[in-house]
């Protein structure tokens, strides 16, 4: 083989990197137009149910709409999360509205305290403490709806009985909607561009990725790794089919 061969790569030797490198960013990019999407329609629908009656649906839908992307059905996603709202709109308030209402109160009292000045400190940070967890159990709630299929009135407290059983993932959930935060209100132009899409994309896939670990490692008897607290979360053993 001559010095020339040798020192020059072939075409089939840089063409899979290249088309590696493009495949990612196409994917990135794919992401990001959904993550913008998700935001308009979550707002559109938000309001088209009064805010109040909207919110929890419109939250199940983009849930729904990212459980559906990563197995590769997303197709129509606008149908799609039209579809889902309207389905959603009574089940989903009855499982989501009570957080959002306890989160509400809990916002409010926090206000009021940090208000009434030094003498309210005890009760201050006790409420911040509980809005926190609030916060993290809301984080949890959207994947888990569109995961499990259980009764509504129980998906409020087996979220909190995961946020408590796995420590380190909840607190991954809040630190992404804390940098969401911070990025939106240093640009506050993200906010109604993808901010809260950015949000629901990334909770809604961290909690799949839990999810299924935290089955695979149930579904096998011989790994040591599942607690007790983990086996008494009260999961249906089989995830929820389309809805």
């Amino acid at each position: 083989m001559s010095e020339k061969a040798l020192a020059s790569p072939s075409r089939d030797d840089v063409a899979p990197s290249a088309e590696h490198w493009t495949l990612r960013l196409h994917a990135v990019c794919s992401t990001v137009a959904v993550m913008a999407l998700l935001n308009v329609l979550w707002l559109a629908f938000t309001l088209l149910g009064a805010v109040v009656l909207g919110i929890a649906p419109a939250t199940v839908a983009a849930a729904h709409c990212v459980r559906e992307r990563t197995a590769g059905r997303l197709h129509r996603p606008v149908s799609t999360f039209a579809r889902t709202w309207r389905a959603e709109l009574v089940g989903a308030n009855l499982a989501l509205l009570p957080q959002l209402l306890l989160l509400v109160v809990l916002g409010w009292n926090y206000v009021a305290y940090s208000a009434a000045g030094p003498a309210a400190s005890a009760p201050r940070l006790a409420t911040l403490a509980a809005l926190l967890l609030v916060v993290t159990v809301g984080c949890w709630l959207p994947g888990m709806y569109v995961h499990y299929d259980m009764p509504r009135r129980r998906f409020l407290l087996t979220a909190l009985r995961f946020t408590l059983a796995k420590p380190i993932p909840s607190v991954l959930q809040l630190f992404v909607l804390a940098v969401l935060g911070y990025l939106s209100y240093r640009l506050p132009p993200l906010l109604p561009a993808v901010s809260v899409g950015a949000w629901l994309y990334l909770s809604t896939w961290l909690a799949l990725r839990f999810f299924a670990e935290n089955e695979a490692r149930l579904a096998d008897p011989d790994d040591p790794t599942p607690t007790p607290d983990e086996r008494a979360l009260g999961l249906p053993s089989d995830p929820l089919r389309m809805r």
